[in-house]
């Protein structure tokens, strides 16, 4: 178990330093775009940036914290909280950490 341990957590820092140069890389691509310097791939029909090895498509996802709405509507939705109405989405996950 040891082992399978220790290949575990070499594996976990290859992924970090992998996502961590996916989303450096991933910030350089948005601001290429936000300086509009991708405009002459744009594909209205596609509504997509168009390159010979990939296609880029644009989403937005809006989210809105509790604190955004009128304090009315703040009690409301504790209320549904508090009653029970309301139920939350629970996502469990399984952290491994090394141990010294």
């Amino acid at each position: 178990m040891e082992g399978l341990l220790n290949e575990y957590f070499i594996a976990k820092e290859q992924a970090r330093t992998a996502t961590e140069r996916k989303n450096t890389l991933e910030r350089k691509i948005k601001e290429e775009q936000a300086a509009g310097n991708l405009q002459n791939v744009w594909d209205d029909d596609c509504n997509a940036y168009i390159f010979d090895n990939a296609v880029i498509r644009l989403s937005e996802r809006k989210t809105y914290a509790i604190s955004c709405y009128s304090n009315k509507v703040q009690e409301m939705i504790q209320a549904e909280k508090d009653d029970g109405t309301a139920q939350p989405n629970i996502t469990t996950s399984l952290r491994i950490e090394i141990r010294d």
